[in-house]
């Protein structure tokens, strides 16, 4: 005769961890925006640490304590961001009164060269020409808006704050990540996460590097080739698309529409040269300059990178947005480590991964 099997009975122990739970879910749910506000500082402000730990490396080998490193950094971008506003604003502000002063008069010239292209022109709606005082009214209109928006900054100035201080916590105290591995992970599992901690580094500092390398590529390149043939407004269409290029495909797409629409209004012949020239330029940073700078640590398909923005676009908007691809190089690494197809270290970087942790 069979003995049934005695009901199982939850303990005190079980009982607590399902509250927990419940209660973890409960909050990801109700505080879902809180939790992603906090998560994007973090990683904002890891990322800086990022840009700044070469820094700091380099003169702790001079016996130059990380901390002073790191204010010397801070001092340094300041300075540079001050010298740059003082060279670049004055320039801006002439051309944003010649935007606002010519703008109807472009988008009309553009529209009209438009018309006279036999497939699009048909294309075009009947009341295309009251789009040039309609964006004149709506950019009058929006300069309202926009100045309130600017004096409304305190809540940027503390996650601003907060990502400084940060990321001066991150890159004095390197051993924080080897801390928080020790501390809440079982010794069997420290080595695998502490490897998946530095592949993360290597990525994410290469992808970032690669961002500024591209962006500065952009700019320059873009505004020179519009100055050298005369199309209005060159150094702001060059300088936001190489600000907009932080985010793939956005920024290049932004000046090119910008461009053709400047262009249009001077010589309808100047918008095949910038078209040719805007597929030079992304011909060269997709198959040139972005293999050479990213290599293969980012491991992310060009369809991936599409999917990532989208998913950020519409998650959280602006910030989703800029956050999209350093979130997808941290989950695929994830998902490759996993599967188990992230690259084995070396011998002796396993060593030293090894007294790395030992020293925590």
């Amino acid at each position: 005769m069979v003995t049934p099997p005695s009901a199982w009975r939850p303990n005190l122990g079980t009982w607590l961890g399902l509250a927990g739970a419940g209660f973890a879910l409960w909050l990801v749910i109700h505080e879902a925006d809180l939790i992603f506000d906090v998560a994007a500082v973090l990683l904002t402000g890891y990322l800086l640490c990022l840009v700044i730990a070469p820094l700091a490396d380099l003169l702790e080998k001079r016996r130059i304590p990380r901390a002073v490193a790191v204010l010397v950094f801070y001092a340094l971008s300041f300075c540079a961001l001050v010298l740059l506003a003082h060279l670049l604003l004055p320039v801006l502000q002439v051309e944003t009164r010649h935007i606002r002063r010519t703008l109807p008069e472009v988008l009309s010239r553009g529209l009209a060269a438009l018309r006279a292209v036999p497939v699009i022109g048909d294309l075009l709606p009947p009341n295309a020409g009251l789009l040039p005082q309609s964006v004149g009214q709506a950019v009058q209109g929006m300069l309202g808006p926009a100045l309130v928006a600017l004096l409304n900054v305190g809540e940027l100035v503390v996650d601003l704050a907060v990502v400084l201080v940060l990321a001066f916590f991150f890159a004095v105290d390197p051993s924080i990540g080897r801390q928080l591995i020790v501390t809440w992970l079982p010794q069997a599992q420290r080595h695998r996460a502490w490897r998946v901690a530095r592949a993360l580094q290597s990525r994410l500092t290469r992808w970032l590097w690669a961002q500024v390398a591209m962006m500065l590529f952009f700019a320059v390149t873009f505004s020179s080739f519009l100055f050298l043939l005369r199309v209005p407004f060159a150094f702001s269409i060059g300088v936001i698309g190489g600000l907009l290029d932080f985010i793939p495909y956005v920024g290049g797409l932004v000046a090119l529409v910008l461009a053709l629409i400047s262009a249009l209004a001077v010589q309808p012949i100047l918008a095949v040269y910038i078209a040719l020239l805007y597929i030079v330029l992304a011909a060269i940073q997709g198959h040139v300059l972005a293999p050479a700078l990213y290599g293969r640590v980012t491991n992310l398909h060009p369809a991936l990178v599409l999917l990532a923005l989208l998913i950020g676009a519409k998650a959280a908007q602006l910030t989703g947005t800029l956050l999209a691809i350093p979130v997808a190089v941290v989950v695929t690494t994830l998902i490759e480590e996993a599967q188990g197809r992230l690259a084995e270290p070396a011998a002796a970087s396993g060593t030293s991964i090894h007294v790395e942790l030992e020293r925590t």
